[in-house]
């Protein structure tokens, strides 16, 4: 049963779009349901829409006309309205194309002009789920969406609008779809691949054949496609003018858009491809075991490097040459031999003897290593930031393939839906089929040939992860391995250091034990030296000519005479002699505690050698 809706009605529900989609004639959602989508329309609606960039086209043929015309850029809503209401009748087949500024951008249209458009058009509400993705964000849309109401059961009551050529029984459904468009690079060389969405909005007049799209896209690719397909087709009867020819006009525009979702798979994949060889080739071609025994020499090269350069420090600090006592000079050449064996851990690639621990010897510098140092190191060629390069190519492959299988999801929709139409005895009751049924057959089979192509594209997605896959386990285990050879290393080179210290803690309790003895013989030294010290010097005062004796008795300590002359000449040899050896043993002590000094600062800067020639020190 057909119901009437005035046009005063029709008005009134254009004049409210604001309240969309609260003011629908034909709806049948839930009224909480309409007005949480107002509501959030309206919250929304600065993250939405771009007041400030507006570009709306239509693409109309109207009854009457031959062809299809393009209306001019609709800028405001004021334009939009005399645009929709300068004919009486709907156009036969209405685009309206939406453009937003990219793939993550607002809508190029104002709030007003949207909901007036589909307050006007009487659009389904569950199209503003569609809207709601339409915002600025920081990636693309990577989800897929399908919405449909149709009104052609009999429970449903028809409201037509008679004054505008609308029967009020119609298909009508949404989808968006996600593919690439062909772009070059900045440097004009290479394509990139940024991921793009298409959002499209159907509706069809069973009775009547009149159709209404909106498309919405990022540019004008769809646009040039639609326009360039259906300018060359003329109106009669046979073709569009007919509910027949409509509804088949509609299926080739079903199959132009929804080939767009399968364009440049097979380039964008082979680009995976190439960009996955690279890493491939770097895992399975390199002699990995090889360079992994080159890591020990090369630790040891640069480790006695640094040791190297303290060395030359520590002989500056020392000097060469000058004389000392044994002992010191072996506590001296001990500390610094202990002080070079825990800088560094280099002792395992020595492949020198060792020496004996007194003398110059001591300490040996490292010989070269055995093998010849390449060019190229494994730790260059296995970087954690290849690996992470390596796990993004596989995040992206994963990506592709969770688009190609929503697109797919969305053929398999569009395509059931079409099938079930085919068997729906109530749109059998009001369309006639078989008119057209080998042309829907053949739409079915272009939709199944276009899901063949996007399960191709997604078994190439799908090997092509699995070998990602395998190579990142690959090249973990390579940088496992590396690690492995390299605690190897250092474990080794502590156990030598370890043995070394030992080795060096035996020697220097020996030399403790020797010491200790020559201790006690200096102590026992030192002692009878004390005793008979006191008589040495006065025997030697008496035995000279300063005091006389003669031989009379007179008085216990005897007769004895003091020659002054001959004790000035003793004092005056004496006593300058004493304050020239204290100022020698002051200046000895001070220059001592200086060059000490030097050495421990020196010792503190890296990388202090001896200056070739000059004999001075470079940093």
């Amino acid at each position: 049963m057909a119901i009437s809706v005035s046009s005063e009605q029709f008005a009134t529900s254009c004049e409210n779009a604001s309240t969309y989609p609260q003011n629908l004639s034909q709806c049948h959602g839930f009224e909480y349901k309409l007005k949480a989508y107002n509501d959030r329309l309206s919250l929304e609606k600065e993250k939405l829409f771009h007041d400030n960039k507006h570009a709306i086209f239509m693409w109309d043929l109207v009854d009457g006309a031959k062809a299809f015309s393009l209306s001019s850029e609709i800028e405001s809503a004021t334009r939009l309205k005399e645009h929709l209401n300068k004919n009486l009748l709907d156009p036969l087949c209405r685009f309206v194309f939406l453009k937003t500024l990219n793939s993550r951008e607002r809508m190029c249209c104002t709030f007003e002009q949207l909901t007036y458009l589909l307050s006007y058009h009487q659009v389904m509400p569950l199209f503003l789920d569609f809207c709601f993705e339409l915002r600025s964000r920081i990636e693309p849309i990577s989800t897929t969406l399908f919405r449909q109401k149709d009104y052609i059961g009999k429970h449903y009551i028809e409201q037509g609008l008679d004054h505008l050529g609308r029967s009020g029984s119609r298909l009508q459904h949404a989808f968006n779809i996600l593919g690439f468009d062909e772009e070059k690079s900045i440097g004009g060389s290479e394509y990139s691949w940024p991921l793009r969405h298409i959002t499209v909005y159907h509706s069809f007049d069973v009775k009547l054949g009149r159709s209404f799209w909106i498309i919405i896209k990022g540019n004008d690719i769809m646009r040039k496609r639609i326009t360039s397909s259906t300018g060359n087709q003329k109106a009669n009867p046979s073709e569009i003018n007919t509910p027949t020819g409509a509804f088949v006009a509609s299926l080739r525009i079903h199959l132009l858009i929804l080939e767009w979702c399968t364009n440049h798979w097979n380039d964008y994949i082979d680009s995976l491809y190439s960009k996955a060889r690279e890493f491939s080739a770097t895992v399975t071609h390199y002699p990995v075991t090889e360079l992994a025994r080159d890591i020990p020499t090369s630790l040891a090269h640069s480790s006695s490097e640094i040791t190297r350069h303290s060395r030359r420090a520590t002989d500056i600090s020392q000097g060469t040459g000058h004389a000392s006592s044994t002992m010191t000079g072996i506590f001296a050449r001990l500390s610094s031999g202990l002080l070079r064996m825990t800088s560094g851990f280099s002792a395992h690639a020595r492949s020198t003897t060792q020496q004996p621990l007194t003398g110059a010897n001591f300490t040996q510098r490292p010989a070269h290593p055995e093998k010849k140092m390449r060019d190229v190191k494994l730790e260059d060629i296995f970087t954690f930031t290849k690996l992470q390069r390596l796990h993004k190519l596989s995040s992206t492959v994963k990506k592709a393939s969770m688009n190609i299988e929503q697109n797919k999801r969305i053929l398999a929709l569009i395509r059931g839906k079409y099938k079930a139409l085919v068997e729906s005895s109530s749109f059998k009751s009001l369309f006639n089929v078989k008119s057209c049924e080998a042309e829907l057959m053949d739409f079915l089979d272009q939709i199944r040939n276009l899901e063949g192509d996007l399960q191709n594209f997604e078994t190439r997605l799908r090997t092509l992860l699995w070998k990602l896959e395998k190579d990142e386990g690959l090249f973990t285990g390579v940088l496992q391995y590396q690690s492995m050879q390299t605690g190897e290393f250092f474990s080794k080179s502590a156990d030598n250091s370890a043995a070394k210290m030992k080795e060096l803690t035996i020697k220097m309790h020996d030399i403790a034990a020797r010491t200790e003895q020559e201790t006690v013989a200096m102590g026992v030294i030192t002692f009878f030296t004390l005793v008979f010290l006191p008589g040495t010097f006065v025997a030697t005062f008496f035995s000279s000519n300063i005091l006389k004796f003669d031989n009379s008795t007179d008085g216990e300590m005897g007769s004895w005479v003091l020659q002054i002359p001959a004790l000035k000449l003793f004092l005056t040899m004496s006593l300058p002699l004493m304050f020239i050896t204290l100022t020698a043993w002051w200046v000895l002590r001070r220059s001592a505690g200086r060059k000490y000094r030097t050495r421990a600062a020196l010792e503190e800067l890296p990388f202090v050698e001896k200056a070739e020639g000059t004999g001075g020190v470079t940093i």
